[in-house]
């Protein structure tokens, strides 16, 4: 995919990921997306990406919120599946079996 060797997608998506859509800025240099899936093994995830604190997110993602595909905010996901990758950051929300990653 293009869009993953162009770095706007992180390499190493969940192999559960469905409905992968993708944004960004050229300007910003920022990119965001979500995905879904019906099942997800976070241990599986915890293999490529290292599981953090909400609180350690070092700028608001929410500012993405009301973008297409991206309608979520920190209040409506579990912050116990955040996860950072040294590029991109990743938030896995098992309750409606979605996940969204961006990059500042």
């Amino acid at each position: 995919n293009t869009a993953i060797v162009r770095g706007w997608i992180p390499e190493f998506l969940p192999n559960e990921a469905r409905e992968i859509h993708e944004r960004h800025s050229l300007d910003t240099n920022e990119g965001w997306g979500s995905f879904t899936f019906t099942e997800m093994d976070l241990a599986k995830v915890e293999e490529e990406w290292n599981r953090t604190k909400g609180a350690s997110i070092p700028r608001d993602p929410n500012r993405f919120s009301g973008e297409e595909h991206f309608e979520w905010s920190l209040e409506d996901v579990s912050m116990k599946h955040v996860f950072y990758n040294g590029t991109f950051w990743m938030i896995i929300d098992v309750d409606k079996n979605a996940g969204y990653f961006w990059q500042f």
